[in-house]
């Protein structure tokens, strides 16, 4: 049987010592409230009620059952309560895994706004670029920038990531300014080593993909590095619109 039932049942019967006042309370008939409570009495193997057809009364252990069961219901209560509360009014800790260059342009300077209007609300931040794993690492929400992994985490589709080659005047006029994908083979590319390290970039032409093996003299696990070396000259990149 339902024992949390049971006990509601059964507290109230104690309370209204009345079965038929109870039986009207859960829209019941009075014969199914009595059949409850002779429930709840064989699966604890014990006599909570003594009746009689005048008046109902409670054993030893009905007594001491009705104490516990009152407070077990009041805990349930106060549990539903504190679960409910947060719909209501966002509480706890949000912890956030998000890249480092996206999370400081985009994500890092909205934050103050969101504390404002969730003060109940903690941020656990952390900026890195590494594809660490998320559910073992307790992370509420994150932000990851290529192809997901299959996996039971919930996904959404923010933007697609476009990416874009690019140099300085300086670079293209001492090396010259590639004109198909195929020619970044003989020029010093700027790398972005990862977790999932491939010197690959990767095209699309509209009819099919290509895949470019690059090298150069500079590799980084940041893309801000990339960019601040490839505005000096050093070479070309590969970096998303979004920088």
């Amino acid at each position: 049987m339902d024992l949390v039932f049971g006990m509601k049942l059964f507290t109230r019967v104690v309370e209204t010592e009345n079965f038929s006042e109870v039986a009207r309370q859960f829209n019941m008939n009075p014969s199914s409230v009595s059949r409850q409570i002779a429930s709840l009495e064989e699966e604890l193997k014990t006599q909570l009620v003594n009746r009689t057809t005048r008046k109902i009364s409670l054993t030893e252990a009905g007594r001491i059952y009705y104490e516990k069961a009152r407070q077990i219901l009041q805990d349930i209560e106060d549990a539903n309560l504190s679960v409910s509360s947060l719909r209501t009014i966002p509480k706890g800790q949000l912890k956030i895994s998000i890249p480092i260059t996206f999370g400081g342009l985009y994500i890092v300077p909205l934050l103050p706004i969101f504390a404002k209007m969730y003060p109940e609300i903690s941020i656990d931040l952390t900026l890195s670029d590494s594809f660490t794993d998320l559910v073992e690492e307790g992370y509420d929400l994150a932000i990851r920038i290529g192809s997901l992994a299959d996996s039971s985490l919930i996904a959404k589709k923010l933007a697609p990531n476009r990416r874009r080659v690019v140099g300085t005047k300086s670079y293209f006029k001492r090396h010259g300014q590639p004109e198909v994908p195929a020619d970044l083979e003989k020029h010093s590319c700027l790398v972005y080593k990862g977790d999932q390290f491939r010197p690959v970039w990767n095209f699309n032409d509209g009819k099919k993909d290509q895949q470019i093996q690059v090298s150069g003299q500079f590799r980084a696990n940041n893309a801000d590095a990339l960019l601040a070396a490839c505005a000096q000259g050093l070479g070309l990149a590969y970096l998303p619109e979004w920088m």
